[in-house]
């Protein structure tokens, strides 16, 4: 999976390359005249901050100032120093380096006056977490720091960045508009804050999802400002990050020659860019337009270095990306040993990801952080109407017994009714919840029944063609002779269908309650290889790719389907598909 989103990780607070020119100048005069180790400590790291996403080279040396001027006892300051060190080798593509420096420093960060510091480190690790595919762990570290800012009342600038991190991840999950909507909720923040630069962050990312969802000309005029806005203010990073989202766009939109201009352009920059993983992407992407163009060979050196990157960062959903494209251009050269191997490896890193589980486990975890905050509210509330009656009763105690009692009824009354709606309401809300559960519990299962169906057909379909090929040297067996009787044995091995079709009719059975019940029921006699069939036709495949499944003709599908039609005793009116959708 590529990565869409800007490849941003914030430290201690979220400046502009701009507003950084006119920082760097003046910490180091300060710095200058300082003696005091404690406040050197601070300068050094605002510098880090300050050189990060721009200067990497330079950020690097900052961590070693503070480590010469800390302090050997302090916790706070070795918490700093390992957040830093973490966030560096991230920065420079060291995704298993930066896991460990970044939980090291969450380790000694967790005391109650480092609360912000390690929010920050939750916060880093989950954009960690997420490169690497790991959306689950990205959502529950996000939320773990959002619920620590909450309790802090922190800085808006931090809630921004977990807005975009987890706008990033929805993305990643193709669920665009909850995407949208929490990028924008981070662009708010920072209209609010008038940091210029980091609105333009957010709208890069908001183009990047106008372009995936087919607004291109809206894409398009957005990513234009941006490049030309990061130029203007010297921000080198993240124009060239700009440039490589321009070359997305014109790859979607099939402007082959422009998408091939601004990714080239991106490459142009690598050594003084020095990023490991934007230039995987881009190479990744380039690959994707010379393959397009037929230009295969051109194509496969881009690929290979982008999938070694990404291996060596430790960004293994991209690498599988790199995988499958690579499979395909081998096979578009008629090298299907190759084609095979590498789309196995794709396919062995796909299946240890959770793929769409991830996304309902995201929404589900959203919503336990967002009812959690609707809870804490009521206890507010509660708390308030608690003190309103207290003072209610002290006012009551100077009244007559009469109008004691008379209040009392009222207040009795309003309580008992207060009561009964909130029971009602609780009870509405729990059934609607479990409602909303049990909808998305079946469309995850559609899903899923939908993307095994895929398997099956690209599965069976990528066997015919292996096929094909051993036919061919078949009537040449001098060329491939000695591998042709072991090549048939793992054909066969692969042609068994058994373990898939029980993985689908799990799936299926449980999208399409009683199916095979209600099947029998109008022809006890259906076969096996027919209830296969029929399953096929409700899931309204084609009769090209139900005979793929087969292994068979088409002409072979049609014989079936009539033998089918027969049994279920259907006129020659009536539709085989019609009556099986009904079921």
């Amino acid at each position: 999976m590529t990565k869409k989103y800007c490849l941003l990780l914030f430290l201690t607070f979220q400046l502009g390359w701009s507003q950084n020119i006119k920082l760097v100048d003046s910490l180091k005069m300060e710095l200058q005249s300082e003696t005091d180790n404690e406040t050197k400590f601070v300068l050094y790291r605002s510098l880090f901050a300050a050189y990060y996403n721009s200067r990497p080279e330079l950020a690097k040396p900052m961590i070693d100032s503070m480590k010469i001027v800390s302090s050997p006892t302090n916790r706070l300051q070795k918490g700093i120093i390992a957040l830093s060190q973490g966030a560096y080798d991230t920065r420079m593509s060291d995704l298993d380096s930066g896991t460990e420096f970044t939980e090291k420093a969450i380790e000694l960060l967790s005391f109650p006056e480092a609360g912000e510091e390690k929010a920050i480190g939750l916060s880093n690790l989950a954009m960690i977490k997420r490169r690497k595919g790991a959306y689950q762990e990205a959502s529950s570290l996000i939320l773990a720091a959002l619920r620590l800012r909450d309790s802090l009342g922190v800085d808006t600038n931090e809630i921004a960045f977990n807005y975009h991190t987890l706008a990033a991840v929805y993305g990643d999950l193709k669920n665009y508009e909850e995407s949208s909507n929490y990028f924008n909720k981070a662009r708010k923040i920072y209209i609010e804050r008038d940091n210029q630069d980091y609105v333009r962050y957010m709208d890069i990312n908001l183009a990047t999802n106008y372009a995936a969802t087919g607004q291109f000309d809206k894409a398009e005029g957005l990513l234009l400002e941006c490049a030309d806005y990061f130029e203007k203010v010297n921000n080198f990073f993240t124009s060239t990050t700009t440039y490589l989202e321009l070359g997305q766009l014109f790859l979607q939109k099939r402007d082959l020659e422009m998408a091939e201009f601004y990714l080239k352009k991106v490459i142009s920059r690598e050594k003084k860019l020095n990023h490991k993983e934007v230039m995987a992407v881009t190479k990744s992407r380039l690959a994707k337009v010379l393959f397009e163009q037929g230009r295969y060979q051109e194509a496969l050196p881009y690929l290979q270095n982008s999938a070694a990157s990404n291996e060596s960062s430790g960004a293994i959903a991209s690498m599988a990306s790199d995988f499958g494209m690579i499979s395909k251009v081998y096979a578009a050269i008629n090298n299907y040993k190759q084609a095979y191997e590498y789309d196995q490896r794709r396919f062995k890193i796909e299946d240890s990801l959770t793929g769409l589980k991830n996304l309902e486990t995201v929404n589900a975890l959203k919503i336990e952080y967002e009812t959690e905050k609707k809870d804490a509210e009521i206890i507010v509330q509660n708390q308030e109407i608690e003190l309103l009656e207290k003072n209610v009763k002290v006012q009551n105690l100077k009244k007559t017994l009469y109008g004691i009692g008379m209040f009392s009824m009222f207040v009795i009354g309003g309580l008992l009714y207060f009561g009964f709606n909130q029971k009602l309401k609780k009870n509405r809300l729990a059934t609607e919840k479990q409602q909303e559960i049990y909808a998305s519990e079946l469309a995850f299962k559609k899903k899923e029944l939908t993307s095994q169906t895929l398997h099956l057909v690209r599965k069976n379909t990528f066997i015919q063609e292996l096929k094909s090929y051993l036919d061919k040297v078949k009537l040449a067996p001098e060329t491939f002779h000695s591998e042709f009787r072991r090549i048939s044995v793992l054909l066969k091995k692969e042609t068994a269908e058994d373990r898939d079709w029980e993985v689908f009719k799990s799936y299926f059975s449980q999208v399409h309650n009683d199916f095979d019940n209600k099947l029998r029921a109008n022809a006890n006699d259906v076969t096996e290889k027919e209830m296969r069939l029929a399953s096929f036709i409700r899931m309204n495949l084609s009769t090209k790719e139900i005979a793929s499944m087969f292994n068979v003709l088409p002409d072979s599908v049609l014989t079936s389907k009539y033998r089918l039609k027969k049994k279920l005793k259907l006129s020659k009116e009536e539709d085989l598909n019609k009556f099986l959708n009904a079921l």
